[in-house]
Formats: structure tokens, C-alpha cells, sequence
């Protein structure tokens, strides 16, 4: 009945009591089928009873063999009986730690939505303290510690909670950590990582893009230019990557395609800074364009 009351509780308010309730059932199911098989093993008991008091004297010797075998039986029973405690004992254990860390974990949730997070934090880590092998709790501790801008213990904490789970925003969450610590191998590999994470390709444009700018941080204009295409395959339409590539194919020197990117923009979003940088960039690319044409023409004259 306990076990009864704590699914409907774990039903109706989410608190964490799922692993109590699972307990008390599988207990009350071992007693319901040791009380079964009692009940229907007494009958055959009373009539096997009134069988040998008819046969006592035909049945004497086979009496004192069972009787010898029962004392053999007897003797293990205390072993027996400390195996089941101890056997007990070991699961009580195994499942207590894990249900006091979850409900540790749920307060410190909950404290997290009202935004106390000093509390938040300390209900982590004792959920941590009972198991330490909870995925979800150095995850949302990370997201605390993220919050209050302290990067390098978030990113323990993140990289903690991907060894014990695999959850769909660990990858974004490190990639742009990693950004913001200058390690842009580690960054592009969770990027990428997260690109691949994405339910619809929709929500890979913007990944693609940020990894194109980064790409773009550190001089590899290669990659980010393939990175702002791959955006552009699947939404043409989109600024930021227009303008990425423009910037990608102007410090490749290819002035063309750069300014061929930046009309894109201006078309697609005429009033945004972007447009009005790319305007101004339009313009340079034509002053460096007849400047290279009158001194090609210098040149030829000299000659």
C-alpha cells in the first residue's frame, strides 16, 4: 500500500519517490507470493499428515531419512538467514543513495527557478556527496556556475556531467566555454558536435555560423568560409552567414565573391549595421579595384 501511495505521489507532483515506491512493491510482491505458496501447500501438508498416520508402521524408515535431511536443512538455515540480511542490507544501500541524491537534486532545482542559487548550490553538491556519478546535477551546476560568469569551474563541472550522460546541450554549452577560454580546437570539436545534436537543420544555421566566426578569430578563413556555405545551404536567406563569408572571401582576396556576398546583404536586410558596413566595404573594394587599374596602366606606360 506504501508503495502504492508514493507512485501516486511521484505521479502527481513530480517528487522524486519512484526508487522508495519500487522498493516497497518488490517487497510486498515477495511476501504476497511466499504467503501463496504457503496457503497452498497447507492443504497438501494436512493430507499428507493423515497418510502417515495410517502407514506409520509401513513408512518408518522413509520417516527417518526425510527427518535427517530436514536436520542437514536446519543447520545452513542461520547462514541462510545472515545471506538474506546482509543481501538486504547491500540493496537498501544501493537504492538509498541514489533516491536521497535525486531528491537533493530536485530542491536544488527548484531553489535554481526561484533564482537562489547559493541554495541551488549546496543542494548539488550534496546530491553529489550521496552519488557522485549523477550526470544531471554537475550539469545544472554548471549552469549556475556559468551564469555567475566563472568559466573554468563550469566547464569541470560540464565535462563531469558529459562522462555520465549524454545530454543534447552539453556539447554547445562546452564548445562556447572553450571559445571563451582561447581553445578553439576543443571548441570546434564540440561545435561540431552540437551541429550534429541538432533535431532540424534549421537550428544548425546559426552553430554553423558561430563556428565560421571563430574560425574567423584565429586566421583559418578556409574552414570558415566552408562554414558559412554550409549555413547558406540550408537557409540562403540568412545575414549573419552572408556577411561572414563576405568578410571569409575578403581576407582571401577575393574581392569579387566578397562584394558579390555584401550586396546579399544590403538586399536582404537594407537597414542593419551590417548593411551599412557592407555599403562602406563596397565602396573600398571599388577604390582598391581602380587604384590596382591605374597602376596596372602606370606599368604598362612604362614600358
Amino acid at each position: 500500500m506504501g508503495g502504492v501511495v508514493a507512485v501516486l505521489i511521484d505521479a502527481i507532483f513530480g517528487f522524486p519517490l519512484h526508487l522508495s515506491a519500487t522498493l516497497v512493491l518488490f517487497w510486498l510482491f515477495i511476501g504476497l507470493i511466499v504467503s501463496l505458496n504457503h496457503s497452498e501447500n497447507h492443504p497438501e501438508q494436512e493430507v499428507k499428515t493423515v497418510r502417515v498416520k495410517g502407514t506409520q508402521s509401513k513408512a518408518k524408515a522413509g520417516d527417518d531419512k526425510s527427518v535427517r535431511t530436514e536436520d542437514n536443512i536446519y543447520k545452513f538455515k542461520p547462514f541462510l538467514y545472515l545471506v538474506i540480511i546482509l543481501l538486504s542490507l547491500f540493496l537498501c544501500v544501493m537504492v538509498t543513495r541514489p533516491f536521497v541524491s535525486q531528491v537533493y537534486e530536485f530542491y536544488g532545482v527548484e531553489y535554481a527557478k526561484k533564482a537562489d542559487y547559493n541554495t541551488a548550490i549546496k543542494n548539488f553538491h550534496e546530491a553529489l556527496k550521496w552519488n557522485p556519478y549523477f550526470g544531471m546535477v554537475y550539469y545544472n551546476l554548471g549552469q549556475i556556475i556559468y551564469r555567475k560568469g566563472i568559466y573554468t569551474p563550469a566547464i569541470e563541472s560540464f565535462e563531469k556531467a558529459e562522462k555520465y550522460m549524454d545530454h543534447p546541450d552539453l556539447p554547445g554549452r562546452l564548445a562556447y566555454l572553450y571559445f571563451k577560454k582561447g581553445q578553439l580546437d576543443k571548441g570546434v570539436v564540440k561545435l561540431k558536435q552540437a551541429i550534429s545534436y541538432q533535431k532540424t537543420e534549421k537550428s544548425m544555421v546559426p552553430l554553423y555560423t558561430d563556428l565560421g566566426n571563430n574560425y574567423m578569430r584565429v586566421g583559418r578563413y578556409r574552414p570558415a568560409e566552408i562554414a558559412f556555405k554550409n549555413a547558406l545551404k540550408i537557409n540562403p536567406k540568412y545575414v549573419n552567414a552572408h556577411y561572414g563569408l563576405a568578410g571569409a572571401y575578403l581576407l582571401q582576396n577575393k574581392l569579387d565573391e566578397a562584394q558579390e556576398e555584401l550586396q546579399k546583404v544590403i538586399e536582404l536586410a537594407p537597414d542593419s549595421q551590417m548593411a551599412k558596413n557592407a555599403r562602406n566595404i563596397i565602396q573600398k573594394i571599388a577604390q582598391k579595384k581602380l587604384n590596382a587599374q591605374l597602376e596596372e596602366k602606370r606599368n604598362g606606360e612604362n614600358k
